[in-house]
């Protein structure tokens, strides 16, 4: 207990001894009081969330704490959309989804090597050198490879324009 409450619990004493006559009814309602005011702290204590060092987090960090779980499940949603979306796509193209995530493979760094170097490090179509993907001529869900001759550089506003169309 800290020297404030004790402070103020001598005082608060001291007013009690001199009115006199109710003292002892009012000393043992401020213990009570006390008492039960102590189990609350150490109850709010315990359910505060603490830092890994075990300490008890300060309101900024309780924030950006929310803050962080609220912007973990929003991804976790955008992910579950995408998801979704995807099930929908191959369905629609009659491909099979174990298929689909079997056969799918990185563009090896030989071939990224060769197409950025023939292509001068800027998309094909508008020459832009910002947001740069590599882009499957024939898609890949089409049965296009991860061939140098097949995997085009384009900025990413030209590979969304594009598709999954072929070109």
């Amino acid at each position: 207990m800290n020297k404030g409450v004790l402070g103020l619990l001598l005082i608060i004493g001291v007013v009690i001894f001199i009115i006199d006559e109710y003292w002892p009814i009012i000393v043992v309602a401020i213990i009570i009081i006390v008492v039960i005011a102590a189990i609350i702290i150490n109850v709010d204590k315990k359910n505060m969330p603490k830092n890994e060092d075990g300490s008890i987090m300060t309101f900024e960090q309780r924030r950006l704490l929310e803050e962080k779980e609220r912007i973990r499940k929003k991804l976790i949603e955008k992910e579950r959309v995408r998801n979704v979306r995807k099930d929908v796509k191959m369905e629609l193209l009659g491909i099979k989804p174990d298929e689909f995530e079997r056969k799918r493979e990185r563009i090896p760094q030989n071939v990224q090597d060769k197409v950025w170097n023939r292509d001068g490090g800027k998309c094909v179509l508008c020459g832009s050198r910002d947001n740069l993907e590599f882009d499957h001529i024939i898609p890949f869900s089409k049965g296009g490879s991860n061939t140098y001759r097949n995997i085009q550089l384009l900025c990413e506003r030209c590979n969304r324009a594009k598709s999954n169309n072929f070109g």
